[in-house]
């Protein structure tokens, strides 16, 4: 785009503004980026002004388009100390790099776990929506969560409820279901089909293998792969699109999970924990009392669980146990088996189950919302359905 009509015009803010976008689009240099317009149209860029608004917009922009923490300083900046970020600074700067629908939708979930989670459901042909339109559109999909309208609304009571939980032994609590007899029982049965019958490319039990197997021990060229995809998706903007391509839920969930797990605060920290284990019997409470950006990401994992079909409960329970290692930064026991195997603290298994009991009652509170008449998406019908709260025995 050439903006002249002499030959001197076209030199100046023209060519500044070319090198920045070439910057933000190819993540390159601003040197380099100065000399790539010069070539094409040479004295371009002359002054030493002009040159550091160039460099002045690498510094700046380039720091901001980290997709993975890592603490090993990378290409794209000299200071080791912004390659590791909370999700909130996260956010901060998915907005700086984002623009037109993409900033809209992605304002307060990460985009890299939307992307890596719809492929995941796409893969095993999870085509229920759970209500909502996921596309990413004029309208932000997460305006119609749970949490976001709660949150926009009136806040319910925060004081602690009486039934507060005693330090280091909480009681062990009953989980609860989400599910009828009747429809856990046709899930099974779905589930054990679809292991032959599938049209998909994968069963959704297979996503759930992916989800509880450790990582850290998957054969040698996975493990470069997974690496080598990190840093291109870090260091090239159209590396994204390799998650669309990615077929291997191996490859997706480990992708998922060292962006979690990476991050340089756990999304669940002791006080967040606290919090929900003194409220976990009011989800409202327990909402509330969550950063919007943190309470997103989790209603945004809890959905795709729910929609991750056919798998039965007990499955789904597994696959949230592990979804709250990486949330917490702390392994936790799944069948037998302690997940992630990495050097991060245990957690308790009263924590645990309060922790998991919150999201099961969130998950229905979720699928009762879903139920609702009246709802803004006119192109999905949601036929009403009686919900039960029992515990498992």
């Amino acid at each position: 785009m050439w903006c002249y009509w002499t030959k001197d015009d076209g030199l100046g803010r023209t060519g500044v503004l070319i090198a920045c976008y070439l910057v933000y689009s190819l993540r390159i240099r601003a040197n380099d980026a100065i000399r790539l317009v010069r070539k094409k149209r040479p004295k371009s860029i002359q002054t030493s002004g002009q040159i550091l608004c160039v460099q002045q917009f690498e510094h700046y922009i380039l720091p901001q388009t980290v997709v993975f923490s890592s603490k090993e300083p990378l290409m794209l900046t000299k200071d080791p100390k912004t390659c590791e970020f909370t999700l909130r600074q996260y956010l901060y700067r998915q907005r700086a790099t984002l623009h037109g629908l993409d900033e809209r939708v992605f304002r307060e979930l990460p985009k890299i776990v939307f992307c890596i989670c719809e492929r995941l459901l796409k893969l095993c042909g999870c085509r229920d929506s759970g209500g909502l339109d996921y596309r990413v559109k004029n309208r932000a999909f997460y305006k119609m969560f749970l949490s976001y309208k709660l949150k926009q609304g009136k806040p319910p009571d925060l004081t602690t409820p009486d039934e507060n939980i005693n330090g280091d032994k909480p009681p062990t609590l009953p989980m609860i279901e989400w599910r009828d007899p009747v429809e856990e029982d046709v899930e099974r049965n779905l589930e054990s089909v679809s292991r032959f019958t599938s049209s998909s490319n994968i069963p959704a039990v297979q996503v759930y293998e992916a989800f509880l197997s450790d990582h850290q021990n998957l054969p040698q060229e996975k493990q470069k792969y997974i690496k080598q995809l990190r840093i291109e998706i870090n260091q090239r903007r159209e590396a994204m699109s390799k998650i669309d391509e990615e077929e291997d839920p191996n490859i997706l969930s480990a992708l998922l999970f060292e962006w979690l797990e990476g991050l340089k605060q756990p999304v669940l920290d002791k006080e967040d924990l606290s919090n929900i284990v003194c409220r976990s019997t009011n989800v409202n409470s327990c909402i509330m009392a969550l950063q919007m950006e943190d309470i997103i990401l989790i209603e945004y994992l809890l959905r795709f669980v729910v929609r991750l079909r056919p798998l039965v409960a007990h499955k789904k329970v597994d696959v949230l146990k592990r979804i709250l290692a990486s949330l917490t930064h702390q392994t936790t026991n799944i069948n037998g088996k302690f997940l992630p195997n990495k050097c991060f603290p245990r957690l308790r298994d009263g924590t645990g189950s309060h922790i998991i009991n919150f999201m099961l009652r969130m998950i229905v509170e979720i699928q009762q919302d879903i139920a609702k008449p009246s709802r803004v998406e006119s192109d999905v019908v949601i036929a009403p359905r009686r919900l039960k709260i029992k515990a498992w025995t």
